[in-house]
């Protein structure tokens, strides 16, 4: 692993900081351990690790569908109540969290072991009670929920903890309609407060996080087309980015989930390398377009082009050097580049199903010159990739269609 070079870090991996090449990383992540407790007409009550997903899952992803990757995990009392009100079937939901997960910002330091980061859903952080309401009428659903209050005192610095108090607000709403050939949803979270270091007193040491920080994507999907095609769908997303010169936050804090996947590559493994920060959607706005189209009774390719631009252009800062130093500051071009992606899914037998994905983005200058950066000026925009690639499989053995399916017995 001596000789890996920063462009290697987008041939279908992500490589970033230390770990990038540490012989020894690995991890293994509980998503699913919890007790569920039927109230009968007091509610459900549900207490453990669970999974959250709402909306289209834009923010609040538990990452537990068996095409999602990464997602957060929480560890939550839940407590959840239907009613029949005159707007639909509607849904109580309370829930009071302790969010967990991995990660630091100093590997191999003295504070290894220190998790880090609220803002992709990590780090020893609680809210203390947040509520949801889901209401359900016919083919339309709306929703949204409010956590009113979360706190966060283990934010770890570069060279030494650094406690910090965190008052944040997180809230989100969505609306999906879901018809027998069309599918129409809009999701949107947002998110502001301050994290102070506690070492600081009054207004010094207080950084804002804006009320600019927010995600929203947008989808609309034809089905049952008929024909070489049979579904046709269309997406728009935005998540503002920061310029990194006022102090305050004014983006990139509210980010799309790692688990929500606009593409295998792009916004998976690419920006999310460059920032050297969890998520997907992130200081960008992006359009897609995909078609399935079915090949045999078991099998279909997905075609998928992704265009995407950056949001903000100014004093980007890009981490993860592999050499372990500084992130490097610049200015980028406004395109980040045209991601276009194949995906072949076959059913081996039943309960048993193989992709095939290829993935090929056409770097613009906004990612040109953010890998120039990155290189820490070991090469200019001319030199760095322009073409980005990389190609996966993917095996899906879903356990309950294989033990009962007609091969299995």
């Amino acid at each position: 692993m001596s000789d890996i070079r920063n462009s290697d870090r987008f041939n279908g991996t992500l490589l970033y900081g230390a770990n990038a090449v540490d012989e020894e990383a690995g991890t293994f992540t509980v998503k699913f351990l919890h007790a569920d407790i039927n109230l009968g007409e007091y509610g459900f009550l549900r207490i453990g690790r669970q999974p959250f997903d709402f909306g289209l899952g834009i923010y609040a992803n538990g990452g537990h569908d068996p095409y999602d990757d990464n997602g957060f995990n929480i560890d939550r009392i839940l407590w959840l109540k239907g009613f029949e009100t005159v707007m639909g079937s509607t849904t109580l939901v309370l829930v009071s969290d302790y969010i967990s997960g991995g990660g630091n910002d100093n590997p191999g330091g003295d504070e290894a072991d220190e998790p880090i980061s609220v803002f992709e859903g990590q780090g020893q952080t609680v809210d203390y009670l947040a509520a949801a309401v889901i209401v359900a009428n016919g083919p339309s659903v709306y929703g949204a929920y409010l956590f009113p209050k979360i706190y966060q005192k283990n934010l770890g610095g570069a060279d030494l903890e650094s406690n910090s108090d965190m008052n944040f607000v997180l809230y989100e709403a969505y609306y999906t309609y879901t018809g027998n050939d069309v599918f129409f949803g809009v999701d949107f979270a947002g998110g502001y407060g301050t994290l102070k270091a506690e070492s600081s007193t009054g207004k010094a040491g207080t950084t804002n996080i804006d009320k600019s920080n927010y995600i929203f994507v947008s989808q609309l999907r034809f089905n049952n087309l008929g024909g070489a095609v049979s579904s046709l769908g269309f997406e728009y997303g935005i998540s503002p980015g920061d310029n990194m010169s006022t102090g305050d936050l004014e983006g990139q804090v509210i980010r799309g989930n790692s688990a929500y996947e606009v593409d295998n590559l792009l916004f998976k493994h690419v920006i999310p390398s460059l920032y050297g920060a969890d998520g997907s959607v992130s200081n960008s706005k992006y359009f897609k377009v995909d078609a399935d189209m079915p090949m045999t009774d078991t099998s279909k390719l997905n075609l998928a082009v992704v265009m995407a631009w950056a949001d903000e252009t100014d004093n980007q800062s890009f981490g993860g050097a592999i050499d372990g130093t500084d992130d490097a500051v610049s200015d980028i071009g406004s395109y980040w580049g045209t991601s276009y992606e194949a995906t072949y899914t076959t059913e081996l037998t039943p309960g048993v199903e193989l992709s095939l994905i290829g993935s090929y983005i056409d770097a613009g200058n906004g990612l040109k010159d953010a890998m120039a950066s990155a290189a820490e000026g070991t090469s200019t925009r001319d030199d760095a990739e322009g073409s980005i690639y990389g190609f996966q499989t993917r095996l899906l053995i879903f356990i309950d269609d294989f033990f009962k399916a007609p091969a299995a017995k």
